[in-house]
């Protein structure tokens, strides 16, 4: 009787399955922790925005002196979002990411935020995605 060395076909794709076994669950793992780290990128520059509005509010500052006015298509998307605004009040302001650095001094958020500087609200033209549903505002993600 011979012995045979080396490896049978049955521990090769038994080790194939496992290897692909444990690759699906990493992948899975890796697209939920990216999800989860942009939900709190989001919710994170919403609180340091709503923070900085309240700071400017209380300090007084005029509100006209930064951002710009929303556009027709901007009063679209925010009306979409969110349809009980009213897109006519001029203290609604449009801030790009370039304006959200220059401004409020916060890096890469790559948004289009509008503030409405009556009640303080701090609006994402972007949002983000939590379980399948869309969120503008920070307050909504709880």
């Amino acid at each position: 009787m011979e012995k045979n060395k080396g490896i049978t076909l049955i521990t090769l794709i038994m080790t194939v399955i496992i290897l692909l076994i444990i690759a699906g669950l990493s992948i899975n793992y890796g697209i939920n922790t990216y999800k989860s780290s942009k939900v709190m990128k989001f919710e994170t520059y919403m609180k340091i925005l709503q923070k900085k509005v309240d700071i400017m509010i209380e300090e007084g500052i005029d509100y006209t002196t930064v951002g710009t006015a929303l556009t027709n298509g901007q009063k679209d998307r925010l009306q979409a979002i969110m349809p009980t605004i009213d897109t006519s009040e001029p203290q609604l302001r449009y801030f790009s990411s370039d304006n959200i650095e220059e401004v409020f001094d916060v890096p890469e958020v790559y948004d289009e935020i509008v503030i409405n500087f009556a009640n303080r609200d701090v609006i994402s033209l972007n949002g983000v995605e939590k379980n399948g549903v869309m969120h503008y505002v920070e307050y909504t993600l709880h």
